[in-house]
């Protein structure tokens, strides 16, 4: 056993001489035969493989790997992700569409929930005199020992053909405690309405609260709270369908009977999506949405099951307010300590700020384009986004967007 490993050691060390150039000694790449046949068995049996187990594979460093990869005729796409749908769902789909492909969605408000969590940006700035504090460096720069090389004055000295050698990146670790809360919130959005003047008959707003909140009293005086205070405690759990319920009652149909108000109708919808809670809630909330002292009906019109992408927030909103909110958390509050009720405020405040009633009329927008491609792909989700102009159009329009 000892003899057949010295063996292929010897056998290694030779291939690795072998690969050598003459003049500087860097490594060549030596693309084989064989090399091909493993990398289209590994791929074709799972496309997902990463270049690092691709590397295991190969039994090659992972730079060696990527080159190979390469010759081999393979290269990496991004994927998007979508949920799984059997013939149900994407028939499903397919009706929901025909019934609703000549709909302008005057009428109907949209609710879905979505978990926001503290989390740092994935980029950070420091000073290279400081990246030899960084957990872990790429060494594949000028220097190759964490720094750049520099000049007598100081300033980094300039690679061949006058330009300057590649900056080290690095990369910092990030602890649990730097981001351990999440919020689940509510929003409920609905179609803006325009006046002839450019002015916002309903700007598209109609409700954003916290998903799951408890309801406290203040047995002593604090801070925040008088003796005696009820208040809202918000918690980072999973909606159910009686707290569910009770918020779209509460917080929900009232709003919208002031959003029917404003837009001059008298019978209204409201969708959400088929999650276990919201199928739990519904008949309480359809019961409560008829029958109603201010005269206006509200019924409820149902998602197809696994489809967020027919769903204005799902399909743009909730990027917006995150976008919004992350870049808020890091810069207004980027000293202060990350709590729950920090990540609300930054939440409302996107709502209010960030959310123009522009780019929740291009979530309504998108949908037509959307549900055509979905009966193109015969109720599949596997379509590409389609590019269809309308912010250019919006913009024609008078639009702020």
């Amino acid at each position: 056993r000892r003899r057949v490993e010295a063996e292929k050691l010897e056998k290694d060390e030779e291939h690795h001489l072998a690969g050598k150039r003459a003049n500087c000694g860097a490594y060549q790449c030596e693309f084989t035969d064989r090399h091909q046949q493993i990398i289209d068995d590994a791929l074709t049996e799972n496309c997902y493989l990463p270049d690092k187990g691709l590397a295991v594979e190969l039994g090659v460093v992972l730079n060696t790997a990527k080159k190979y990869k390469k010759l081999a005729g393979w290269c990496t796409v991004h994927v998007r992700r979508v949920t799984l749908l059997n013939a149900k769902h994407m028939l499903d789909r397919v009706e929901w569409c025909d019934d609703n492909e000549d709909e302008n969605f005057r009428d109907r408000s949209m609710a879905d929930e979505s978990t926001f969590t503290v989390m740092p940006p994935s980029t950070m700035s420091v000073k290279l005199q400081q990246m030899d504090h960084a957990d872990s460096l790429d060494d594949e720069h000028e220097g190759g020992d964490g720094v750049v090389d520099e000049g007598e004055d100081g300033t980094p000295k300039k690679g061949p053909k006058g330009k300057k050698p590649k900056k080290p990146r690095g990369f910092a670790k990030v602890t649990d405690k730097l981001h351990p809360f999440s919020l689940m919130v509510t929003a409920v959005v609905g179609r803006p309405v325009r006046r002839a003047n450019g002015t916002f008959k309903f700007d598209g707003k109609i409700a954003l609260f916290p998903s799951c909140s408890t309801w406290k009293t203040a047995k002593n005086k604090s801070k925040n709270h008088a003796a005696g205070d009820t208040y809202e405690v918000l918690n980072g759990g999973t909606v159910n369908g009686d707290q569910y319920e009770q918020k779209v009652k509460d917080k929900v149909l009232p709003e919208l009977d002031k959003w029917a108000r404003k837009i001059g109708l008298t019978d209204v919808e409201f969708q959400d999506d088929n999650a276990r809670s919201h199928e739990k809630a519904r008949p309480g909330i359809v019961a409560a949405g008829t029958g109603r002292r201010s005269g206006i009906t509200i019924r409820h019109q149902k998602q197809p099951p696994r489809s967020p992408d027919l769903n204005a927030l799902d399909l743009y909103v909730w990027r917006v307010l995150k976008k919004w909110v992350n870049y808020r958390l890091w810069t207004v509050y980027r000293n202060q300590t990350k709590t729950v009720e920090v990540l609300w405020e930054c939440i409302q405040h996107a709502w209010k700020n960030a959310l123009t009633p522009a780019k929740i009329e291009c979530a309504f927008r998108l949908l037509t384009p959307v549900m055509a491609e979905i009966k193109k792909a015969n109720g599949n989700n596997t379509f590409k986004l389609p590019h269809t102009g309308i912010r250019t159009q919006m913009r024609a329009e008078g639009w702020d967007i």
